[in-house]
């Protein structure tokens, strides 16, 4: 029965074990087919996904495309905006730049006509270029002309003429030279040279042979410009105008009084600073003769500190009467330095006034004949600035003279006062001040 049991047992189990298996591989066999069909509707889904994603991607990629469009079409916009307002501004810098060059253009042209003596303009004030071509091919073709020319006596006389680019020469039998001409001169001027007579060969054979070795001025010119442009003091005076009198008149007072306080302090006694020492000696040896001698020949301001320490007992009262000496003293030999510092002050203010003054002057001229012309310009200018450089010239050595003298004073000062400290040490003499003999 044990055994019948067993077996029926074991059968049941192993029913139920494959039964079990085979509900198992049911249920894998599900859950396949249900992971695959997951798996499918995933892919399904990242397809579509995809397909949505490359179709946003493409639209996202159609309107950067169009506002990158729109962005360049308003570039352009206003790109062509400021190049209507670069334009304006382009043409008002042509416009100035044109009417500068037409001012240069018209300086030149004065300059040339000044140094050729061609009238350029007509009546419409038109230039003739024609006369400047003209012109410019006889200056690269130089021929000798017949010209009456003033001489060095000022008399009108017939000389045989050279021109050579800006340069012209002029000869006769009796002078040699360069042909100058001045502005508002009609009729040109010979300039003789130190050099004449050999010149004169040298032009004589140039003109006979066509060869010679002749002296050319490499400054065209200027340096006989700049030998005029020299002038004396008192032109130089009257050109810087009304101010510069009131600066040589501070000038003038600055440098007297300088030399009067020079003298006055180089014959300032010397101070000897040992005198404290011997009137003590001489007291305390009570040698009455000794010292009257000494104070007869000290210095009156020395003299006067001596005398007033053997009169007076140490005391401020002794104090107060050498402190009112050394003022006294200070106050002479200070006197009148002041002027000579206010000069210096003054001098270069006054250069100033002046300087504007003709600054004033220089900007009217300018708003009545224009700024074109810089001769005008420059030529102010040069004599405004006149006035300041005497000013300085003035002011300069005034601040040194007063600087010097002081110091002078300063240290006389300090050993007269280190002289008075001495002293006021000094015991009073057992005689008194009456019984020195005289």
């Amino acid at each position: 029965m044990m055994m019948l049991n067993v077996k029926g047992l074991i059968g049941v189990v192993f029913c139920v074990v494959s039964f079990a298996s085979q509900a198992n591989f049911k249920i894998s066999d599900t859950l396949l087919k249900r992971v695959q069909q997951a798996q499918q509707k995933l892919n399904q889904s990242q397809q579509r996904i995809n397909t949505e994603h490359q179709q946003i991607a493409d639209q996202i990629q159609q309107k950067l495309i169009a506002i990158k469009a729109l962005r360049k079409q308003a570039a352009d916009i206003q790109r062509a905006k400021d190049e209507q307002l670069i334009s304006i501004t382009e043409l008002q810098n042509r416009v100035k730049q044109w009417q500068e060059q037409s001012v240069y253009q018209n300086q030149l042209l004065r300059s040339f006509s000044d140094q050729t003596g061609l009238q350029l303009a007509d009546k419409d004030n038109n230039i003739d270029l024609k006369k400047i071509k003209h012109h410019l091919q006889m200056q690269l073709s130089p021929k000798w002309q017949t010209e009456q020319l003033v001489n060095a006596q000022n008399q009108l006389t017939e000389f045989n003429t050279l021109a050579i680019g800006p340069i012209s020469f002029a000869y006769n039998q009796q002078q040699a030279g360069l042909v100058k001409k001045k502005i508002n001169q009609t009729v040109p001027s010979l300039a003789v040279l130190p050099i004449e007579n050999n010149l004169a060969q040298q032009l004589d054979q140039l003109h006979v042979t066509g060869q010679a070795s002749i002296y050319l001025d490499p400054t065209l010119g200027n340096a006989d410009k700049l030998s005029d442009q020299h002038q004396s003091f008192r032109q130089y005076i009257e050109k810087g105008g009304t101010w510069t009198y009131p600066i040589l008149l501070f000038a003038v007072a600055a440098v007297l009084i300088a030399l009067f306080k020079a003298v006055q302090l180089i014959r300032l006694p010397k101070i000897d600073l040992n005198l404290a020492q011997q009137c003590n000696e001489l007291i305390k040896s009570k040698q009455q003769n000794k010292l009257a001698q000494l104070i007869k020949q000290l210095p009156n301001v020395q003299a006067q500190l001596v005398e007033t320490v053997i009169s007076i007992d140490v005391s401020q009262k002794r104090d107060d009467h050498l402190v009112d000496i050394l003022k006294l003293q200070k106050h002479q030999n200070e006197k009148y330095l002041g002027v000579i510092t206010t000069c210096a002050a003054v001098a270069p203010l006054l250069g100033l006034l002046g300087t504007v003054s003709g600054m004033i002057h220089t900007f009217m001229m300018m708003n009545i004949f224009g700024s074109g012309d810089a001769a005008v310009v420059s030529g102010g200018i040069s004599q405004a600035l006149i006035t300041t450089e005497l000013g300085l010239i003035v002011a300069i050595p005034a601040l040194i003279l007063s600087a010097l003298l002081n110091r002078f004073v300063k240290s006389y000062d300090n050993q007269l006062e280190r002289l008075a400290i001495a002293l006021s040490q000094t015991e009073k003499p057992a005689f008194e001040a009456e019984e020195l003999p005289c």
